[in-house]
């Protein structure tokens, strides 16, 4: 749920690729949702994403990551698709993590979504 919801705010709002399988091959700019735990059939949740941010330079992954980051914390709000986004908390903020591919960058973040489900499936 949470993964779908970004990636697609991310789509609407930037002409960054934003995908949920790192890519082979993995062409920059890019960046990458990961949501944490299983899916949860609650009204109210609270889920952990991870956003990493890939780019030709070093540079390049540190403004991506800035940019998600920014929009994220600030922008994210309201519907998107079948949950309300009510606000976006820093677990952990943007840092440099090694790739296994040295000619691409990779900065990673940590967030948790607030976010009521529009359509709970409750059983």
């Amino acid at each position: 749920m949470e993964e779908q919801a970004v990636i697609a705010w991310f789509t609407a709002h930037s002409e960054v690729r934003t995908v949920t399988v790192t890519p082979n091959p993995l062409v920059t700019p890019l960046w990458k949702v990961t949501g944490l735990g299983g899916p949860q059939k609650l009204t109210v949740a609270r889920p952990l994403i991870t956003l990493e941010s890939f780019g030709g330079t070093r540079a390049e992954a540190r403004d991506l990551a800035k940019t998600a980051n920014d929009m994220l914390l600030f922008r994210l709000r309201g519907v998107v698709g079948s949950v309300a986004v009510s606000s976006v908390r820093t677990v952990l903020s943007p840092r440099w993590m090694p790739y296994s591919d040295i000619d691409v960058f990779r900065f990673v973040g940590r967030y948790q979504l607030f976010l009521r489900d529009l359509q709970p499936q409750l059983s």
